[in-house]
């Protein structure tokens, strides 16, 4: 009966270093920076200014990279297959301006309650669209900034919703010529 040897026979020239095999590598961690608010709750406004910035700028980069994604599937693609993507990709657009203005409508009306007499009436006859993007986001800033120049222009609401108070409920004094001269006319 042999053993099988323990150890395998080693190459001239002494030991090799372990292989670790095709496991997976796990690359070291990359630093982030620290793109919490302070313990306070609230971050500074260059805080938020490069948390904006590097925002658009990773979006910039996905939408290129999407494009170039893209192209290169659309270049495998047949006539009927592309055909096909361009209906599709015209729904989808047609879709998220649709819901994009539904959105704009209401954070129009949520922007304006307190700041304007009839924000639905409003909402009903300005076009709100113009706040949408091609792919269906609604610019915020450009919308509170168009309610802020409405509310300017207009009257601020009444405290009380606009109605007119009924009056006195008891007998007015002889001063009241207009009451006195309905009476008469009875």
């Amino acid at each position: 009966m042999t053993t099988p040897d323990p150890q395998p026979p080693q190459p001239p020239g002494g030991p090799s270093p372990p292989d670790p095999g095709p496991g997976p590598e796990t690359p070291p961690e990359p630093q982030q920076p620290d793109t919490g608010p302070p313990e306070g709750g609230q971050g500074q406004p260059d805080d938020i200014a490069r948390l904006r910035a590097a925002l658009d700028h990773e979006r910039r980069e996905h939408k290129t990279t999407k494009g170039r994604l893209d192209r290169a599937q659309q270049a495998a693609m047949t006539d009927q297959e592309k055909a096909v993507a361009a209906a599709r990709e015209e729904g989808r657009a047609e879709a998220a301006k649709a819901a994009g203005a539904k959105i704009a409508q209401a954070r129009f009306l949520a922007a304006a309650a307190g700041k304007l007499a009839d924000p639905a009436a409003l909402a009903d006859v300005i076009d709100l669209t113009r706040f949408v993007g091609d792919d269906g986001e609604v610019d915020q800033e450009a919308l509170a900034a168009m309610v802020d120049r409405l509310a300017s222009a207009s009257p601020a609401p009444a405290a009380n919703g606009g109605r007119v108070p009924a009056g006195p409920r008891q007998p007015v004094a002889d001063g009241d010529f207009l009451g006195q001269q309905l009476r008469g006319a009875r």
